[in-house]
């Protein structure tokens, strides 16, 4: 059907024009022309069609239509203000046959709500009636498949006539209340069939994002974490579950995304962008019991490194027993040994105990397992003597007996093989200032970090308050905590000297004060010795000399130095008749006696220093105030780990300053070989001969406070002083359990340290001061009507060597409590105790 567009010019003489030439369902858009005029012309004596009134001038569709005959005409006319009559006729030829009508009736299709997800869904059947008879009409789908009159489902175009019947299909949505729609369109005519599925039903976990921008000089790069329900030992899904994922916190704007679904456990497997809505995947029907989907969460921004976590998914399955426990948490070995046994036990009933299988992994092999509690022997151990190896414990059930067949973790446990200390191994690098021998053997290396200890001021002998602070002037300016050290010497009324407990620190700048707390008893006098381990010797008069760097480009020596080197190592050994051992259920506390004259008084104060071929805590040894008859010093008490052996497992060094004494050389006499360095007045400062003590790492001792409260109560901001404190005060009855009354160590980890061992790094505390004690707690036994103390607790600073680059700080527990002055103060911190102090000052020996 036509429309044809025609202008009419009206007349006041009339006449007649010829129109188009139109057929049945034609119709005309007719513009009556009249200028200068406005208002309607209107039809007159209309024959074989139907005529309108139209506006003049303007252009009106369907003005003429409904034709019919052979011809058709009719007049349009206007009469002006002026009473004139303006018209004219439009006549034209009715010809040809009608169009065929392709356009059918309207049709339905009904929508299916509820729907499974991802299940074929079908529509009603519709036919296709009201178009001529014969007529044919385009087939189109959209968004799914069509049957025609019952035959094979298709998406490709086609044709229908009357009568014809159809259907759509499409496959529902993988995800919950979700609609698809599939969209039939005949001759023009459409409608949409929409399947909507059902509600979510099934367990729902849930994965917590977080991104964190970090930088450092050179390197920008992104932290990122996770969290959740949905994090952890592989999640056991079961159809229809769901895991929500997004990230919460993103400052920086970081794209986060969540990848790598397995087409076997989840019905959509398309790459998530994480925002702060949770975005579902859900799990399929039949997920494999025995194949872990790892699903990688990444965090990406440009200039940043990327980072990326994982989290597991596999199908429900009988879970192995993971209530287990171990006869040890940490097994010594022998150096030699080539196996270690463990014993698994059961901690709780549990009826798949019989049927798990525990295996034992490190961080690259699998070992030997077994199926069931009991003992395991691993022919594998330690690769590097004194440092423990950690290993883990799976468990499976294997699929035969229902489970998934795939290990989980359980637990782990650490094994450390004792070592004995190599005597020279230094560190090489690339950097810093290193000494060979004449065969080529290196002999002392200052590495990234490393020094030596240099003697920088003495003061004279001080009397300390017991009211107040004291403060010794050292006349320097640059002193500071990251560079120097203090000990302080006791000097009794006899003039004998001893290493004291008493706090020191650094205050002031110009010049820098030595403030030392005040003392309980008065009359106690002290001579105070500043070391510097970093840059050039502080107050030097001088600019210019020998100077040696290490790998940091940090002065260890120049020639204003008064080095620190070794004089002696004793091997520790109860059985020697100049060692003696005394011990408690903690701790072992041994004497060893010092040969007379080694160390004269005069000669300063000597520093020990204790190492061990164990990964294990150690305090820094104290030198006392016994004298040989000489006035040399006599004693030294080192404070060891109860248990093990002490033979063959821990060393003590004596160091010594240039100074006062000579250090010991290699092999016993100095050799023609190596660098001397003098200072100006021609004197012997460092020789590259001596033993060397080099400076691994100097760490405060205080990681627990954050105020300043000696000789008073624990710190007031934290209250943590190293120390967790007993459970239970006062003198409240707490039967049978005598020892739940015992104070425990905090333990503090400080990672980043410059390389170290325990076989060959030796400690020894600078200034290293403070006690936490707690009372012994009272319990009283109805049943037998007896009572005492238990518990409690005394602690001094202790460090134990992690790795090459770690440690861990404590309040060691080196005694039970004593007993309280009243029942009140039962299982109380003792007020007399107080923070540690000082510095660990870790040396490399060689």
């Amino acid at each position: 059907m036509a429309a044809y567009s025609f202008t009419l010019t009206l007349l006041t003489s009339g006449g007649s024009v010829t129109g188009p030439t139109v057929v049945s369902g034609d119709t005309i858009t007719l513009t009556v022309a009249l200028s200068g005029n406005t208002g309607d012309a209107t039809p007159s004596n209309p024959s074989g069609c139907v005529a309108y009134t139209v506006p003049l001038n303007t252009a009106t569709p369907g003005a003429i239509t409904t034709f019919s005959g052979s011809s058709y005409s009719v007049t349009y006319s206007y009469t002006d203000a002026n009473t004139t009559v303006y018209s004219r006729t439009i006549t034209g030829t009715v010809s040809g046959t009608p169009p065929t009508d392709t356009t059918p009736d309207v049709f339905t299709f009904t929508d299916v709500t509820n729907a499974a997800l991802s299940t074929l869904q079908t529509s009603n059947l519709i036919t296709i009636s009201g178009m001529s008879t014969g007529a044919s009409a385009t087939v189109t789908v959209s968004g799914g498949t069509y049957s025609k009159n019952g035959g094979a489902y298709t998406s490709s175009a086609g044709t229908a006539v009357n009568g014809d019947t159809f259907r759509v299909q499409h496959t529902s949505s993988a995800n919950f209340i979700t609609a698809t729609n599939t969209t039939l369109t005949v001759g023009g005519v459409s409608d949409t069939f929409t399947s909507t599925t059902q509600d979510f039903a099934g367990a729902t976990y849930y994965v917590d994002a977080n991104v964190e921008d970090e930088s450092e000089p050179g390197i920008a790069f992104l932290i990122l974490t996770i969290g959740g329900t949905g994090v952890g030992n592989p999640k056991l899904l079961n159809a229809g579950d769901r895991v929500g994922f997004r990230y919460v916190s993103n400052p920086g704007g970081a794209t986060v995304s969540a990848s790598l679904f397995d087409a076997t456990h989840w019905t959509d497997t398309s790459l998530l962008t994480l925002t702060t809505s949770y975005q579902y995947k859900y799990a399929k029907a039949g997920i494999p019991v025995d194949i872990v989907d790892s699903v990688n969460v990444a965090a990406s921004k440009s200039g940043y490194s990327t980072d990326t976590v994982t989290t597991s998914f596999m199908g429900a399955s009988l879970q192995p027993d993971r209530s287990i426990s171990l006869d040890e948490s940490t097994y010594e070995i022998s150096g030699t040994a080539t196996s270690h046994t463990i014993t698994i036990s059961e901690t709780a009933p549990n009826t798949n105990s019989a049927i798990t299988e525990y295996r034992v992994r490190d961080s690259v092999t699998t070992h030997e397992s077994r199926t069931g509690p009991g003992s395991l022997t691993i022919t594998d151990v330690p690769s590097n003597d004194g440092f423990p190896k950690t290993y883990t414990i799976e468990a499976r059930i294997t699929i035969a007996n229902g489970g998934s067949g795939l290990f989980s973790f359980v637990t782990f446990y650490d094994v450390i093989a004792t070592t004995a200390a190599t005597p020279n191994d230094p560190t090489i690098s690339n950097y810093g200032f290193a000494i060979y021998d004449h065969n080529g053997i290196a002999i002392t290396s200052f590495d990234g970090g490393h020094s030596t200890l240099r003697e920088l001021f003495v003061s004279s002998v001080t009397t300390l308050s017991n009211t107040g602070t004291t403060d010794i002037n050292t006349g320097l300016s640059g002193i500071t905590t990251s560079n120097c050290v203090i000990m302080v010497e006791g000097i009794s009324a006899s003039g004998a000297e001893s290493a004291i407990e008493v706090s020191a620190t650094f205050v002031g700048t110009s010049p820098v004060y030595v403030r030392l707390a005040r003392v309980v008893l008065s009359g106690q006098s002290v001579k105070v010795t500043v070391s510097q381990y970093s840059g050039d010797t502080i107050g030097a008069p001088d600019s210019y000399g020998f100077q040696i760097f290490n790998g940091n480009s940090t002065t260890v020596i120049d020639e204003n130095s008064v080095v620190y080197g070794v004089k002696e190592i004793i091997a520790l050994n109860p059985a020697l008749s100049t060692q003696t051992l005394y011990q408690n259920a903690e701790t072992y506390f041994l004497y060893v006696e010092l040969t007379q004259g080694t160390y004269p008084a005069s000669g300063g104060l000597p520093i020990p220093a204790i190492s061990s071929s164990k990964s294990v805590y150690l305090m820094p040894p104290t030198l006392l105030g016994q004298k040989h008859l000489d006035g040399s010093y006599k004693t030294v008490l080192c404070y060891i780990p109860a248990g093990g052996a002490i033979s063959g497992n821990y060393n003590l060094a004596m160091l010594v300053s240039s100074d006062n004494a000579t250090p010991s050389y290699f092999g016993g006499v100095a050799s023609s070989y190596g660098t001397r360095i003098f200072n100006g007045a021609g004197s012997l400062i460092w020789d590259s001969g001596w033993r060397q003590a080099i400076v691994n790492n100097i760490i405060p001792a205080n990681q627990f406070t954050l105020g300043v409260t000696q000789l008073g109560t624990y710190d007031v901001s934290t209250g943590f002083d190293g120390v967790v404190g007993s459970s239970i005060g006062g003198s409240v009855p707490y039967p049978d359990v005598p020892y739940g009354m015992q104070s425990y160590s905090q333990v503090k980890s400080i990672t980043g340290l410059n390389d170290m061992d325990p076989a060959n790094t030796y400690l020894a505390g600078s200034s290293l001061s403070g006690y936490v004690s707690y009372y012994a707690g009272f319990w009283r036994d109805g049943e037998s009507n007896t009572e005492g103390y238990a518990g409690g607790g005394r602690h001094r600073p202790g460090i134990r060597i992690n790795s090459f680059n770690s440690a861990d700080i404590t309040m060691y527990r080196f005694s039970g409590g004593s007993q309280p002055p009243t029942d009140d103060e039962a299982a109380d911190r003792d007020p007399k105790s107080y923070h540690p102090e000082g510095s660990y000052i870790l040396f490399r020996v060689v």
